[in-house]
């Protein structure tokens, strides 16, 4: 194992929250998310499509939706804000919950 100096984060995305306000992300919506995570962080990324929904507080309600779990790993999470502000304009988003989920290390397969 080679523990690298940098960190991993997770930006979550619900259909909901995007330009489309549907219950599924649109192809466009997926497109500007790859390119414009890829020119934030070229050195790669991993997206995750998933079903499932969130709980809306306000509303006491589950709301389901279409979402995207967006894993970058950085040496600089100053990177952070211009991708999410990039995002947040293009995906017409106010705000993204994004979670530090610490050192990132590699692990070589033995063969």
């Amino acid at each position: 194992m080679a523990v690298l100096n940098t960190k991993s984060y997770s930006l979550l995305l619900g259909a909901r929250q995007t330009r489309g306000s549907t219950a599924e992300i649109s192809a466009a919506d997926d497109a500007l998310l790859r390119e414009i995570t890829a020119r934030h962080f070229p050195e790669g990324f991993i997206i995750l499509k998933s079903g499932g929904g969130r709980f809306d507080p306000a509303r006491k309600v589950f709301v389901e939706e279409d979402s995207r779990q967006v894993l970058v790993t950085t040496t600089r999470p100053a990177l952070l804000r211009p991708w999410c502000n990039e995002l947040g304009a293009a995906l017409g988003q106010d705000e993204f919950l994004v979670v530090e989920l610490g050192a990132a290390a590699t692990f070589r397969v033995e063969r």
